[in-house]
């Protein structure tokens, strides 16, 4: 297996964060367990302390990503979408502006994550050297205005084939304990 680390030191690497803030980003199967909960003094009964809501989760691990970025050569852009695409920021090297921009996502309504891979890639052809599109959701698209299909089509057209483009979709699973 081959580290960013890697790959960096031998081209730029321009890396498009999309991340699912939807209404579900709110939810997982693991709060509805006991085990999570503590019970007030008037019987009521609250999440423990210490509980991440999945969406609370993916942007501590995001920031935490961006903590440990190479930014002298290397770029991130942001694509936050829930029913549409509605935070965006270009290819940067500036830490605290990704971050600002990862921080202000709320989960609220459907998802467009079709969309939002459309807008990630064309925000990452514009850099230079080796560009990754890192999707963070825990759900099927139900808002776009585009396909799979069509986004496979985007990246096809733009000549960024598998060697130059990696799209890497991580699924926020949610199990029981």
């Amino acid at each position: 297996m081959i580290s960013i680390q890697e790959l960096s030191a031998k081209k730029p690497i321009n890396i498009g964060v999309v991340l699912d803030h939807s209404y579900s980003m709110l939810f997982d199967n693991n709060m509805y367990s006991p085990s999570n909960y503590d019970v007030d003094e008037n019987g009521n009964f609250k999440l423990k302390k210490g509980y991440k809501f999945p969406i609370d989760a993916a942007k501590d691990a995001l920031n935490e990503f961006v903590n440990t970025f190479n930014f002298k050569k290397d770029q991130i852009s942001v694509v936050g979408f829930s029913s549409t695409v509605d935070k965006v920021l270009s290819l940067s090297d500036n830490p605290r502006q990704i971050k600002r921009v990862i921080r202000s996502m709320e989960a609220d309504e459907s998802t467009a994550f079709y969309d939002a891979l459309m807008r990630s890639l064309e925000l990452v052809k514009e850099g230079d050297g080796l560009k990754v599109i890192v999707a963070l959701t825990d759900g099927q698209d139900n808002a776009s205005m585009h396909s799979m299909q069509q986004v496979i089509k985007d990246r096809k057209s733009t000549r960024l084939n598998s060697s130059h483009l990696v799209i890497s979709y991580a699924v926020f699973c949610l199990k029981k304990k």
